[in-house]
């Protein structure tokens, strides 16, 4: 990863990866920092720290799906969560 300053504007220079399924499933990575990087560049002698993450949405997130279709693991991560706070809710 690279940062610089050209003119007013801050230029971040991210390497592209081969997309690869975020925590929640829903996005696909295809860009990251992997956290907060430390740039070169400095603002009031401070470093300028920078978080970076690009994604797609994934073929099967709930978000891109017709109504009636079914998901993969996500749709059923999703399936189990919910029936899990049910059962919660049900024994208060």
């Amino acid at each position: 990863m690279r940062a610089r300053m050209k003119g007013s504007n801050l230029v971040i220079e991210v390497s592209m990866q081969t997309p690869k399924r975020s925590a929640s499933g829903k996005t696909l990575l295809v860009a990251t920092s992997r956290g907060t990087w430390e740039s070169p560049v400095v603002v009031n002698g401070k470093p300028v720290r920078i978080m970076v993450n690009a994604f797609i949405a994934a073929d099967d997130s709930p978000a891109h799906m017709k109504h009636g279709e079914e998901a993969g693991a996500t749709g059923t991560l999703k399936a189990q969560s919910q029936k899990l706070g049910e059962e919660r809710k049900a024994q208060r």
